[in-house]
């Protein structure tokens, strides 16, 4: 059983390593011994530009140190996920991503701040209205407050007035009243003398 397992793996070790090499060859013109093809491509005339991310941890290993699985994955895979690509062409990709990666977050940062810039310009609105709001309110209650206080004042003075007015009208009554009482004590006491019929002379 651990025989037959080896042997599977020598022969998709074996047939991944060709597949490298003739890819290696037909994108780049360049000839690699298939015992010669290395995946972590270090000083060596070709690197692999990985598409697929899911593809990058095979490349941190040694090709010998892989599993059957890794070895008919890269077989099925190569020129169509990963590539073969002059060393330099994959440092200046990796600068450009990262100009573009920091150009991105600069951009990000910018309209960060600027929606930030707006929130806060429109937050000071709002407290600015609501202030206003506030003044406004205030004012009404200052109005209605003083309206209360006029009626107020305006109420008692009537009825100031109101009691002066009863006041005088009992005192009319109390007088009026007290007059035809000594009208009818001085008719009582007028002395019943004859009045002289007129064109004679008094004697």
């Amino acid at each position: 059983m651990g025989d037959k397992s080896n042997s599977n793996r020598t022969y998709w070790r074996i047939l991944c390593r060709r597949r490298l090499s003739q890819h290696i060859e037909i994108t780049l013109g360049i000839a690699v011994n298939p015992s010669q093809v290395q995946l972590k491509a270090k000083g060596t005339e070709y690197a692999w530009k990985i598409d697929d991310k899911l593809l990058k941890p095979l490349f941190k290993k040694n090709l010998s140190k892989h599993s059957v699985g890794a070895f008919i994955q890269l077989y099925h895979e190569v020129g169509k996920s990963f590539y073969a690509v002059q060393p330099g062409s994959v440092q200046k990709e990796s600068r450009v991503n990262s100009d573009e990666g920091l150009q991105k977050v600069v951009r990000e940062k910018l309209d960060l701040a600027s929606k930030l810039a707006a929130a806060e310009m429109q937050l000071t609105t709002m407290k600015a209205a609501k202030k206003q709001d506030e003044y406004v309110i205030w004012v009404q209650n200052s109005m209605v407050k003083e309206a209360q206080i006029a009626a107020l004042l305006q109420q008692q003075d009537t009825q100031s007035w109101i009691s002066v007015a009863e006041y005088y009208q009992l005192s009319y009554i109390q007088c009026r009243s007290a007059l035809e009482r000594a009208k009818l004590v001085l008719e009582e006491l007028k002395p019943e003398v004859p009045l002289p019929s007129p064109g004679y002379p008094i004697i």
